[in-house]
This record gives structure tokens, C-alpha cells and sequence, in this order.
């Protein structure tokens, strides 16, 4: 989980490299897109999800992301994800 949208795009761009020889799938949420194609593309594996916080939200309340199967949540610039960590939180547990 990242704060910013230019952030998420250039690190699912990393992830992605490195993911092509582990095999793993990325995607990357952020508002400002399509929320549909972000709902379609759910429905396909996802190893790696990077995004904003409000987008990871809007798809976990929606039933759609379903964070309880994460093994792992990491946060950059933890300070900024104050406010959006405790209803985060509360949905995942």
C-alpha cells in the first residue's frame, strides 16, 4: 500500500520486472481509474497487489479484494496511512 498514485504505478512497474522470472502476478489499484476493470481483474490471480489506500478500501468494502487471505500488508510512508489503517484493519480481521 502505497500513498500516491505516481508511487503505485512506479512500483507495481518494479514488481512487475522482478515478477515475470518469479511468476508472479501484480496488479496495481489506484482511484483516478476504472474501478470495473480493477473488479474484473480481481477475479483473476493476484499475488501482489499495490495501491492506494482509499482504492484498496472501496474494493475490500465491495467484497471484491479480499484481504483476510493476505499473508502480508506492507505500508509505505506508514505515517501518511494514519487515518486509514484502523478501518483497514477492521476489515481484514
Amino acid at each position: 500500500m502505497v500513498p500516491t498514485r505516481e508511487l503505485a504505478l512506479q512500483t507495481s512497474q518494479v514488481c512487475k520486472e522482478l515478477g515475470k522470472h518469479l511468476k508472479i502476478q501484480v496488479m496495481v489499484t489506484t482511484g483516478g481509474t476504472s474501478l470495473k476493470d480493477d473488479i474484473v481483474r480481481l477475479y483473476q490471480p493476484v499475488h501482489l497487489l499495490v495501491g492506494t489506500p482509499g482504492r484498496i478500501l472501496d474494493l475490500t468494502k465491495k467484497g471484491v479484494c479480499i484481504l483476510k487471505d493476505c499473508s502480508m500488508l506492507i505500508m509505505d510512508e506508514v505515517i501518511y496511512f494514519k487515518l486509514c489503517l484502523n478501518a483497514i484493519v477492521l476489515l481484514v480481521c
